[in-house]
C-alpha cells in the first residue's frame, strides 16, 4: 500500500515507528516529518512523534506537544495521559518532582476530572514528601 501511495499517512507512522524500535530515530523523524506535512492532526502519529522525543530525551518538547493534544475534559484524552504520566513517573524516579509536578498540573489545567491524574498526584506528594 505505501509503495503505491506514499502520502498514505497511517503507514509512514507505522513505517517511522518502527525505525523507532530498530533505534533508526533519524530515519523515523524523516518519516514523521513526511507524514505530518500530510495530516498535522493524525493522533497516532502525534503520539508516535512524542515517543520519539522522549527516546531522543527531548522529554519537554515531548511533554508539550503531548499537552496541546490534550482536549477539556474528555475520554479521548486517556492514551496522552498515560504517556505523560510515564514522563512524570520517569522524573519522579529520578528525583525531579517539580518536573513531574509540572505534568500534573498543566493535564489537570485540561482535564481537571482525571481520577488516575489526581491519584498520581497524591503519590507524588507521599513520595515526595518521604512518606
Amino acid at each position: 500500500a505505501f509503495i503505491e501511495d506514499p502520502r498514505n499517512v497511517p503507514a509512514l507512522t507505522n513505517l517511522g515507528y518502527l525505525d523507532v524500535l530498530d533505534n533508526n530515530l533519524a530515519e523515523a523523524e524523516k518519516k514523521y516529518a513526511k507524514a505530518k506535512a500530510l495530516d498535522p492532526d493524525y493522533k497516532p502519529l502525534l503520539l508516535n512523534i512524542a515517543g520519539l522525543k522522549i527516546a531522543k530525551g527531548e522529554l519537554i518538547e515531548a511533554v508539550n506537544l503531548l499537552i496541546g493534544m490534550l482536549k477539556a475534559d474528555s475520554k479521548e484524552n486517556d492514551k496522552v495521559i498515560k504517556a505523560l504520566l510515564s514522563v512524570a513517573v520517569f522524573k519522579a524516579n529520578a528525583g525531579d518532582f517539580k518536573f513531574a509536578d509540572e505534568i500534573v498540573s498543566r493535564i489537570l489545567s485540561k482535564d481537571k476530572m482525571n481520577m488516575d491524574v489526581k491519584e498520581f498526584s497524591k503519590q507524588l506528594k507521599i513520595k515526595k514528601n518521604g512518606k
